[in-house]
């Protein structure tokens, strides 16, 4: 009698992280020269420089002391994707917020959970005079 064929098995799942592609980056593409694109991306950087993280982050971190894992911000003119220019400023957003979270608790608890008070009777609508 002929052997039975070897059973077929599932090819093996890869976990989350390594099925997320990154973006590769082409150090002999040419910069970007789209002037729209230049100027939505690098307006979505001043918002991200516009935020108390990013303030208190480039006054306690020096340019020469930063490290590969410091936030970086992302280059508006290098050359892909808007998808891959958003998942780089996220990533970039995402790195001050945790970087204002491990080094400043007071400043976060100071500058996210404040809160103005104000009279109730500023609410009123009748007219007291």
């Amino acid at each position: 009698t002929a052997p039975a064929p070897a059973p077929v098995l599932p090819e093996p799942r890869l976990p989350p992280q390594q099925l997320q592609r990154k973006a590769r980056r082409d150090p002999n593409a040419p910069p970007e020269d789209n002037p729209e694109r230049l100027r939505s991306r690098q307006r979505q950087i001043e918002i991200g420089k516009n935020t108390p993280e990013y303030e208190k982050y480039i006054e306690m971190v020096p340019r020469h002391a930063r490290t590969r894992d410091d936030p970086r911000t992302p280059n508006p003119k290098e050359r892909m994707s808007k998808r891959a220019f958003d998942g780089y400023l996220r990533k970039w957003r995402r790195q001050l917020h945790q970087w204002a979270e491990k080094n400043m608790p007071q400043y976060c608890a100071f500058f996210f959970f404040r809160f103005e008070p104000f009279s109730l009777s500023l609410l009123s609508t009748t007219d007291t005079h």
